[in-house]
């Protein structure tokens, strides 16, 4: 963060207005297809359990996974993804809600919101970062192990 000073209010223009208006709506449709996304989501969560449970085990693709196991992965990435959601559309709320009134409470709640959003998706993505870098660091471990132990296992050594 810089040390410059905040100015403690900022009058919006019509232009700003204008603009902050159309990001709002388009945050709503992207919280709203999100919401439909994740309804989707966790149908096809409870759906793929139930399914591949009535596949029967003498088929010819036994899993040694368990499929209850994918179900229930879809339902917590479901999780995980309705916060941001819900802060995009709480953002887009409060904006709609700040704009008619001309309301500087709402729309420090609706910059709270976009805050939170960002804040959620940024800290998200610096966990998915991290677990791919482990996982690469696994997978050439693994790699690396295997292929010292290829030559011994194939009578060469």
């Amino acid at each position: 963060m810089s040390d410059e000073t905040v100015p403690s209010t900022i009058e919006m223009n019509a232009a700003m207005l204008k603009h902050l208006d159309t990001t709002r709506k388009w945050s709503k449709f992207f919280a709203v297809l999100g919401f439909i996304m994740l309804g989707l989501m966790v149908l096809l969560g409870f759906s793929f359990g139930i399914i591949m449970n009535m596949i029967p085990q003498s088929s010819p693709m036994p899993t040694t996974f368990p499929t209850v196991l994918f179900g229930l992965i879809y339902l917590i990435f479901s999780v995980i993804y309705f916060f941001p959601l819900l802060f995009l559309y709480r953002f887009a709320s409060a904006v709609k809600r700040g704009i008619r009134a001309g309301s500087g409470v709402e729309m420090e709640n609706a910059f709270r919101h976009l805050r939170d959003h960002f804040s959620y998706m940024g800290v998200l993505t610096i966990v998915m970062l991290s677990m791919y870098i482990v996982m690469i660091v696994v997978v050439v471990i693994a790699v690396i192990l295997v292929g010292v132990n290829l030559p011994a296992a194939a009578g060469l050594a």
